[in-house]
């Protein structure tokens, strides 16, 4: 399940990707710590508590079927401060959301995912978008993730 899940994601030079018997996952047989990428912890990251939930889901084991993910692009993308250049490829991050409406489709009364970010692809459904904000007041929404407008200094 795991593996499978950074597949979708386009996981760079992905290969002997697995959850060890200490229930921490590794990718390339190095644990997710010791890949020196922060790209790549991200994906490692999302795809580790993913397939905790779809196992959770799948197999009744009393998993909640609940899972909120904040900044999926983090370290992902077009971001020029990123550290390595495999993982600033769009791909990746597309890839991600689109296997988040995969699952939502595939699960949707199983499962219910909770996802905060700046922006999403235009591709996204926009019945997946429940709220948007506006952090700077120029596009005539709330203000922030709590409308606080009247505090900003």
């Amino acid at each position: 399940m795991y593996e499978n899940v950074l597949k979708s994601f386009n996981f760079p030079k992905l290969s002997n990707a697995y959850i060890g018997k200490d229930y921490l996952p590794y990718v390339r047989g190095r644990k997710y710590d010791d890949i020196g990428s922060l790209g790549s912890v991200t994906l490692i990251t999302m795809a580790y508590y993913l397939s905790i939930l779809l196992v959770g889901i799948k197999e009744y084991n009393n998993h909640p079927g609940l899972l909120i993910i904040d900044t999926p692009r983090k370290n992902l993308g077009a971001d020029p401060n990123q550290d390595e250049e495999q993982f600033k490829d769009e791909k990746i991050y597309n890839s991600i959301i689109r296997y988040f409406i995969q699952m939502e489709q595939d699960n949707p009364e199983q499962l219910q995912l909770i996802i905060i970010n700046n922006g999403y692809p235009e591709f996204l459904p926009q019945s997946n978008v429940i709220a948007e904000f506006d952090g700077d007041g120029s596009k005539g929404l709330p203000y922030g993730f709590i409308d606080d407008a009247g505090m900003k200094s």
